[in-house]
């Protein structure tokens, strides 16, 4: 791969979705022979296959019911696999699939079993998730560091005192921040000091928020009304979620550890509506 030719992720090669992608699908395609399109090809599907695996566990731990569950799980998946901007069909840009937000499910999973059982080493775990995503795709894990932030501090808020509770605030962040840090210089050594790097890293946020804005008006633009009316449904869900638990947190009225939960995944809903 690139890497192996001295190449510099960042530096001298570009990622346009994430620094840590490139050596993540790198090393996949030579743990199958050698890089090429049908070994990134067979590493998306077999991605999607597991993430939909998870993604229904997730759902029936979560949910409860097996029928809505499964409904959810089949949403989900129709949302997905039949994702009509990615033409012929979504394997036809890999981006379009589950195989750009995957470390998502874990910290769903994780986020959820430390919801419902309170252990920090589930909270930990689902920090280092955080700090996956943020080296393998930062434009994903950005909204999934402000969510996991959020839940932790409503988390912490409750349970703890003094200065435990600051610092139940603050470590679970910061792990995953550090854990971030610490992937990317092992990616890209000391270039991550070096204003080269920053220079590139800013250049491709500004790519990102020019290409990122148009999709959100592109449904009205084209005279696509029912998308828009099924987006402004999608963003009055998330947003109802959010202030409804939100209030009732602030109150101290009926909410429960699973509404955090709601309330956390709705803010990372609304973040990645932009994709």
């Amino acid at each position: 791969g690139m890497p192996r030719y001295g190449a510099v992720v960042g530096v001298d090669v570009h990622g346009y979705y994430g620094i840590g992608s490139i050596p993540f699908f790198i090393g996949l395609m030579n743990a199958q022979g050698g890089i090429s399109y049908l070994h990134l090809f067979t590493a998306v599907v077999w991605i999607c296959v597991v993430y939909f695996m998870l993604a229904y566990l997730f759902f029936r731990r979560w949910l409860g019911g097996r029928l809505l569950a499964l409904s959810c799980w089949v949403m989900a998946f129709k949302a997905q696999i039949a994702f009509e901007l990615a033409y012929p069909f979504v394997f036809t840009y890999p981006q379009s699939t589950v195989a750009r937000q995957w470390p998502d499910i874990l910290w769903m999973m994780f986020m959820l079993a430390f919801m419902d059982t309170g252990r920090r080493r589930w909270l930990a775990m689902a920090s280092l998730s955080v700090g996956l995503t943020l080296w393998y795709m930062p434009s994903i894990g950005f909204y999934m560091l402000i969510a996991h932030a959020v839940m932790s501090v409503m988390a912490a808020w409750t349970a703890l005192r003094g200065r435990e509770r600051l610092l139940g605030c603050l470590w679970p962040p910061a792990l995953a921040v550090g854990s971030a840090a610490v992937l990317l210089f092992a990616t890209c050594g000391t270039w991550v000091f070096r204003p080269v790097f920053w220079h590139n890293a800013v250049d491709a946020i500004r790519v990102f928020i020019l290409t990122h804005t148009v999709p959100l008006t592109a449904a009205l633009t084209n005279k696509q009304f029912l998308h828009s009316i099924v987006f402004g449904i999608i963003v009055l869900v998330y947003a109802g979620t959010i202030v409804k638990v939100g209030l009732d947190f602030l109150r101290g009225r009926g909410s429960c550890r699973r509404d955090w939960l709601a309330l956390g995944l709705s803010i990372y809903g609304l973040g990645l509506l932009e994709h």
